[in-house]
Parts: C-alpha cells; sequence; structure tokens
C-alpha cells in the first residue's frame, strides 16, 4: 500500500494483463503473510508468472517490462 515504486508499476502491469488477456491478481503481503513465505515474495514489487500451476517467470524489484510481455 505504501510501496511507490508498486503504485508507479502497477499501470503498466495492468496494461500488459488487459493486452494479453492472463489472468492477473495482486497481492498484499501484509494482507496475506502466508504468500510471503508460500512464494518466497520478500521484495517489492513482485511479479510472478504460472502456467499450468508452475512458476514460469519472476521478476523482483527492478521490472523489466518487455520482457515480462514476452514471457
Amino acid at each position: 500500500a505504501g510501496c511507490s515504486v508498486c503504485l508507479a508499476d502497477l499501470p503498466r502491469i495492468e496494461k500488459i494483463v488487459a493486452e494479453t488477456g492472463v489472468s492477473g491478481y495482486i497481492i498484499q503481503a501484509e494482507e496475506i503473510p502466508e504468500a510471503v513465505g508460500q512464494w518466497g515474495l520478500f521484495s517489492a514489487p513482485t511479479v510472478l508468472l504460472f502456467y499450468q500451476a508452475k512458476e514460469l517467470h519472476r521478476q523482483a524489484r527492478f521490472l523489466d517490462f518487455n520482457l515480462l510481455t514476452h514471457r
């Protein structure tokens, strides 16, 4: 909620989600603390991509939006 980088990156991520038609979910780590340990969410922002219930790609802190769109 108080992460300025997260707030700046969120519209770009939402645009990628809208353009590609993938499902996107936002998790606030302070609201769902079990997600932190389960998925290793130790820096923000973190983007995880899953395919058939397996993690396909992960980016944290400094996001490469071109790579994210490609994946």
